[in-house]
């Protein structure tokens, strides 16, 4: 009598291609462990998420790195401080149906936030554990990390894991002095670069830019931004930069206040510190001089392929974003992908708080001819017609107080 054994170890990986659990395949038996672990490493050890808090899961973390016959398959570690790791609340296993009440979709997702900031805030962690799976991924020549150093506060937060700066930081040199390669790096405080040491820190900077693939700021805080630009102008091989400001949150009266220009001087300071490497640019929610959005992109003018403008607002005279359309109608040779929403401009220039305040949001012709805030264009021929379209007709105004 045949067995199921018997069977050509291709038949036994088709069963891979179908939903099942390989991790439980696996433990069946040798046969079948050896017969599915490719598919399990392909499926499950590709993108790691690592809560560097915990013990536990860096533990985890660890007995897949000390592994050879696992570790092979890992492409990219993300190191992050959110206790989910980089899932979506959708994900979470619920106790009650999708059809229930969305209150409790939320309530759920609030309540291991909760937990999470209560159990883990101010914790200073044990790296130990933490520095030798850096020294087992860099030994197996799979040292590339995404490092997701946003969801945390330096404030109390009964929903937010509140860390020092300095704790922060000392992860970051950990990190850094591992050797392995840091191609994906996402901030939102930014104190924790000002708070590594004086001789070693532009050293850091320096070999943290020269790896940088992604980098995505979303601003937090209040401090300066001498770290983040050092790293901007080492990067030598950049591709994409997220830009944001998290201060506004969708309010667009902060634009006008003379207490948001500090912030307005470190968005114009980062932006105009971006590489000329560059192929997909993000600037959302924030507010720019014309002047240093102009210089950007004729930086970019060899390179950049996407472009998303979302709730952005110049601060000068009137007609400041019909130079920015000439600018790319004219400059950009490869930009095949252009997203808009939302544009603005003030008409008056920078007032006082006290006085009347009139800004602009922009509504512009999409392909079909119709008034629209928002364009999504794909295409080099659509984006370049879209662009020629708002110029030559003129960049339609909606004025709001």
């Amino acid at each position: 009598m045949s067995h199921i054994l018997d069977l050509p170890v291709e038949v036994l990986q088709l069963v891979a291609n179908h939903s099942v659990d390989l991790t439980i395949l696996r433990l069946v038996c040798r046969h079948f462990n050896a017969a599915f672990l490719d598919a399990f490493g392909k499926r499950y050890l590709r993108n790691l998420q690592c809560f560097v808090l915990d013990a536990c899961r860096i533990k985890r973390l660890k007995s897949i790195t000390s592994q050879p016959h696992l570790v092979r398959y890992i492409q990219d570690v993300t190191i992050t401080f959110s206790a989910l790791e980089g899932t979506s609340p959708v994900h979470i296993p619920m106790a009650f149906k999708k059809n229930d009440d969305v209150t409790k979709w939320y309530a759920l997702h609030l309540e291991y936030r909760q937990r999470a900031a209560k159990s883990f805030s101010n914790r200073v962690p044990d790296l130990t554990a933490f520095v030798s799976t850096l020294k087992d991924l860099r030994a197996a020549g799979r040292p590339r990390l995404h490092l997701d150093f946003t969801d945390y506060t330096t404030t109390k937060s009964p929903t937010t894991i509140c860390l020092t700066p300095n704790h922060v930081a000392s992860i970051f040199e950990k990190i850094i002095a591992s050797g392995c390669t840091i191609s994906v790096l996402r901030v939102g405080q930014t104190a924790f670069l000002e708070s590594t040491r004086q001789r070693s820190r532009f050293d850091q900077y320096m070999r943290v830019g020269q790896s940088l693939d992604n980098l995505d700021i979303d601003l937090a805080d209040e401090t300066q931004d001498l770290g983040l630009a050092a790293i901007m102008k080492a990067t030598t091989c950049l591709r994409t930069l997220h830009l944001a400001d998290s201060h506004v949150q969708g309010s667009y009266d902060v634009f006008d206040s003379m207490s948001y220009q500090p912030r307005l001087v470190r968005l114009n300071t980062l932006l105009t510190a971006s590489p000329v490497t560059l192929r997909k640019v993000q600037l959302f929610s924030a507010a720019f001089h014309p002047s240093a959005l102009l210089a950007a992109l004729w930086s970019w003018r060899t390179t950049l392929q996407h472009l998303r403008l979302y709730l952005v607002y110049l601060t000068s005279r009137e007609n400041d974003w019909l130079q920015v359309f000439q600018c790319l109608e004219s400059s950009m040779e490869v930009l095949e992908r252009f997203e808009v929403l939302g544009l603005m401009e003030q008409s008056r220039g920078i007032r006082l708080i006290e006085e009347e305040r009139v800004s602009g949001r922009l509504h512009l012709i999409d392909l079909d001819g119709h008034l629209s805030s928002c364009m999504m264009l794909r295409g080099r021929e659509n984006v370049q017609r879209a662009l020629q379209q708002n110029i030559h007709r003129g960049m339609w105004e909606t004025v709001w107080e």
